[in-house]
């Protein structure tokens, strides 16, 4: 038995594949539009730009990736960073994209909890600003604070806010200066926690107050779990 279709059903298949098959091709113009892409800590990555990707390129943020412990029978520090590649942020108008390190902690003295973060990790905000510690720009040793006999060349400092317990009046945060080092074959982890000064961006130092933050200022080193 031979199928006769009427002449119109063909037409109408014909507008139909016409139109999915111009539609595939505006997708893919639109998906396939370049995007550039920035290392991120090259000179001019602070100058955002709409549809900019400051990609991590060197994978400097990767070698810190991991867990983190320092104990010393008193104090327990334990941190966590994991890699935000291609984080999604929108400011003056201008929709760009940037690899993060970010990171949470757990601290304890005497083994009572003073603060646990570490769940916080796992949430996907959309806001960077929603995690105790994220990436915010490679120093070198000569800048402040100084890293005296330093065995790397350049070290990454996050910001440090302490988000449930902070004094609201230091809304800045703290910078957590962190380099990584290898010690008697032992991966470690080496810390100058820091008070950020508020008003003019600049470090203000050590320092004997907590400025509200539960965790202490000073040095810490950690070794990788």
């Amino acid at each position: 038995m031979k199928l006769v279709f009427p002449v119109h059903n063909f037409n109408l298949i014909y507008c139909i594949m016409k139109n999915l098959i111009l539609n595939l091709l505006i997708f893919s113009a639109i998906s396939c539009k370049s995007q550039t892409i920035f290392p991120i800590y090259q000179i001019g990555s602070a100058d955002k730009r709409n549809n900019f990707y400051y990609k991590d390129t060197e994978n400097f943020q990767d070698q810190y990736v991991g867990e983190w412990l320092f104990n010393d029978g008193t104090t327990y520090l334990k941190v966590k960073f994991i890699k935000k590649p291609r984080f999604m942020e929108t400011r003056r108008g201008a929709t760009f994209y940037r690899d993060f390190l970010i990171g949470e902690y757990e601290y304890k003295v005497n083994d009572i909890t003073v603060v646990n973060t570490l769940n916080n990790i796992d949430v996907n905000h959309s806001d960077i600003h929603m995690y105790n510690m994220y990436s915010l720009m490679r120093y070198k040793i000569n800048q402040f604070p100084e890293c005296v006999g330093c065995d790397v060349t350049k070290r990454l400092v996050m910001v440090f806010q302490e988000l449930t317990s902070r004094n609201p009046d230091w809304a800045a945060g703290a910078h957590f200066i962190i380099r990584r080092v290898m010690e008697g074959g032992v991966e470690k982890l080496k810390v100058q926690f820091i008070m950020k000064d508020s008003a003019s961006g600049i470090p203000a130092g050590l320092g004997d107050e907590y400025k509200g933050f539960s965790l202490p200022f000073g040095e810490y080193t950690l070794t990788r779990v």
